[in-house]
């Protein structure tokens, strides 16, 4: 029984620590789905592109279009 008492401590602390993990890991999964599913209050409309910046683009990278 005095051997059960040694452990208990290290045993404890490690159930401690695994159940921090397991629920930082669900937040953090939770938090992802719940980005990808809907779209974010700060996100701004599409900004279109300027004629001069798109010209600009095309000289330094001749690829763009």
């Amino acid at each position: 029984m005095q051997d059960l008492s040694v452990l208990t401590p290290p045993l404890l602390m490690a159930a401690v620590v695994i159940t921090a993990i397991v629920a930082f890991l669900r937040h953090e999964m939770n938090r992802s789905r719940a980005d990808k599913s809907a779209p974010d209050e700060n996100m701004s409309a599409p900004v279109e592109r300027r004629d001069d910046d798109l010209e600009s683009r095309q000289q330094h990278h001749p690829d763009v279009r």
